[in-house]
C-alpha cells in the first residue's frame, strides 16, 4: 500500500484531532478540548457512516489494480509443431508475462490487446502499424486456455509467433 493511502491521511488527521483534544484537556482549556472531541466523533461517525455506503467504491477509488508488462522470464527454447489446414508448421512462440503490482487485489477477467507495433530505428522506436480495431493476444499456451483468465500476481500470454521455415 502506499504512504499517501487515503484511509491513512483520513485515520492520521482523526488520531491529530484526538491528541490535540487530549493535549488541550491537560493544558486545562477544557472547552477547546470538548470541541475538538465533539468534531472527532462527527468526523468519526460520518467516516464510518461513508465507508459502510461507499466502501467499495472508495477502495476501487483509492486502491487500483497496477498491472504491467514485460517479457516473460523464459522463452520456448524448442521448435513447436502448429497445425495449419497446409499441414504441420515448426515455429517459435514469443510470450508476454502481465504482471500486477497490486497482487492483494486479484485481476478479474484479464485480456491483453495489441493496439500498435513499434520498431526500434537507431535506438528510437517508431511507430510501424496502428490498427483500427484492436487485436486480441492469445493465451499461452492458446490450444488449451481460454481468452480470458484471473490471476493476482502474474500470467503469460502468447506474444506472437515466429515460423521456421
Amino acid at each position: 500500500m502506499r504512504w499517501f493511502h487515503p484511509y491513512k491521511i483520513v485515520g492520521a488527521l482523526l488520531l491529530i484531532m484526538l491528541g490535540t483534544s487530549v493535549w488541550l484537556y491537560r493544558s486545562d482549556q477544557k472547552d477547546d478540548a470538548e470541541f475538538f472531541l465533539k468534531v472527532f466523533s462527527a468526523f468519526g461517525v460520518l467516516f464510518a457512516v461513508l465507508l459502510a455506503l461507499y466502501g467499495d467504491a472508495i477502495k476501487n477509488f483509492a486502491d487500483r489494480i497496477d498491472l504491467r508488462i514485460e517479457l516473460a522470464e523464459s522463452t520456448n527454447n524448442f521448435q513447436d509443431l502448429l497445425a495449419t489446414p497446409a499441414g504441420a508448421v515448426r515455429v517459435f512462440f514469443h510470450h508476454l508475462r502481465v504482471v500486477s503490482r497490486t497482487p492483494h487485489r486479484p485481476v478479474a477477467n484479464c485480456r491483453v490487446w495489441l493496439v500498435k507495433i513499434q520498431d526500434e530505428v537507431a535506438g528510437d522506436f517508431r511507430e510501424q502499424f496502428t490498427f483500427a480495431v484492436p487485436r486480441l493476444m492469445e493465451w499461452a499456451p492458446f490450444e488449451i486456455s481460454p481468452d480470458v483468465r484471473s490471476f493476482s500476481e502474474d500470467q503469460v500470454f502468447d506474444f506472437g509467433k515466429s515460423f521456421m521455415d
